[in-house]
């Protein structure tokens, strides 16, 4: 496993929106399988006393393959009015 944490651009498909691929370091992956799927809405683990709803994280993951056959986990992370897709790691 090789943890990366980049930004990517995503790919949709214009019909129905599901993620069809990304663009990561001017390189075009095109996904043929989302192998899992989840949602992480926890407190990160470094606050302490009180906490509000704005700390929490908003993030969808999925594990996808690829046509290069490489399996990458990928987030949308959601932050108030932005929106941001990340490379986390190449598995």
């Amino acid at each position: 496993m090789r943890f990366i944490c980049e930004k990517i651009e995503v790919i949709y498909d214009q019909e129905d929106f599901t993620i069809r691929g990304f663009i990561w370091r001017n390189r075009e992956y095109r996904i043929v399988e989302i192998i899992s799927a989840w949602q992480d809405w926890k407190f990160p683990s470094s606050l302490a006393g009180k906490r509000t709803w704005l700390q929490r994280h908003h993030r969808n993951y999925f594990t996808v393959k690829t046509d290069t056959n490489e399996i990458f986990e990928i987030y949308l992370d959601r932050k108030g009015n932005k929106r941001e897709w990340i490379l986390s790691k190449k598995l």
